[in-house]
């Protein structure tokens, strides 16, 4: 990853932080090097993280990071957990899986456990395609991207049995923070 792209990543990493609760054991999904974890060390119970661009396991006193998809190789022992969380994840995920990426999400929460989410906003593509050509970010997997509208979001995990918590913009409004509750 390129500096910007760090620092995009923080900036999520910033707005998902606040709705981890103390000791919290959490999912990540799409964890990619474990970057949430270390920042929210101190507040996590042992966690873990999961990336289908893992070559290999990683394991730490606080976390476990698995190669893999999230629901299909997530390993059936694990969990429950208080949160799961995808930052700039749910867009590659395609319309006929996110039914099951939303149900996968429910089955390992604990009643009232939370999915934390950022989604960009559909014009974000534009404007990666302009800065990965300036070659100043990466911009990981953008040919996943399945033009998903993130108002979208809050109606499908509701069709699940989740209740939206809060919802708000970030970055100039290009990225949204969804926070859905399990009932």
């Amino acid at each position: 990853m390129k500096y910007f792209d760090v620092c995009l990543q923080k900036i999520r990493i910033r707005k998902v932080k606040p709705w981890i609760q103390p000791n919290a054991v959490v999912l990540d999904i799409g964890c990619f090097d474990g970057a949430l974890f270390r920042e929210i060390e101190s507040k996590i119970s042992f966690s873990y993280g999961m990336d289908p661009l893992l070559k290999k396991m990683v394991k730490t006193e606080k976390y476990c990071l698995l190669p893999g998809e999230f629901p299909a190789d997530l390993p059936a022992d694990l969990g429950p957990f208080d949160a799961v969380t995808a930052m700039a994840v749910f867009e590659h995920v395609p319309p006929d899986q996110q039914h099951d990426f939303i149900d996968g999400c429910r089955k390992v929460l604990k009643t009232d456990g939370r999915v934390i989410l950022t989604v960009p906003d559909t014009q974000v593509d534009r404007i990666l395609n302009v800065l990965i050509g300036l070659k100043v970010v990466d911009g990981m997997s953008l040919e996943e991207h399945h033009g998903f509208h993130p108002e979208e979001t809050p109606k499908l995990f509701a069709q699940a049995g989740f209740e939206l918590e809060y919802a708000g913009k970030f970055q100039l409004g290009l990225n949204n923070l969804f926070v859905l509750k399990k009932v």
